[in-house]
């Protein structure tokens, strides 16, 4: 059962999308992206694993194509989160490791490899990207965006909980 405040928040996110599903094409860029960012959101929260899996192929092909994934990469790392949020450890462990000039997609795959290689009890590996994590919050520029926040600021955090 959902609690007030739950249920309003999933009622703002239904008027949210519906309003986002119908834009016109000639939306301003990164309309789309943020519409399919929802929607993984709001499935993966709710545990629809496929409908989550779903839509962030949809952000990726958004990302793609408005330009977005020419930036750090930050805009494409909700592909790791739903596979660390499902428990997909095999599939993060089969996904292949961004160019390194991608800083902001390179965290999020550190991140996401460190939580499955200690998942999957590979903790010297684990250790591995862990360190490889560490260093690059040490060199990442301090103007470097990762959603509303800098990497920066997101690296503080994420880093001491792998």
């Amino acid at each position: 059962m959902m609690s007030g405040a739950s249920s309003a928040l999933a009622g703002l996110l239904g008027a949210s999308l519906a309003a986002v599903a119908v834009l016109p094409a000639a939306s301003p860029p990164g309309t789309a992206l943020h519409a399919a960012e929802l929607r993984a959101y709001v499935a993966a929260m709710d545990g629809r694993k496929a409908e989550a899996l779903a839509a962030l192929q949809r952000a990726g092909d958004a990302a793609a194509a408005s330009g977005a994934a020419g930036d750090s990469g930050w805009t494409l790392t909700p592909q790791y989160a739903a596979l660390v949020r499902f428990g997909l450890w095999d599939e993060m462990l089969a996904v292949l490791p961004p160019d390194p000039r991608r800083i902001g997609l390179t965290a999020g795959y550190l991140y996401a490899r460190g939580f499955a290689l200690a998942a999957r009890g590979r903790l010297p590996e684990a250790q591995t990207a862990l360190a490889r994590l560490r260093a690059l919050a040490a060199q990442a520029p301090p103007d470097v965006a990762a959603g509303a926040n800098t990497l920066a600021a997101v690296l503080e955090v994420a880093v001491p909980i792998v």
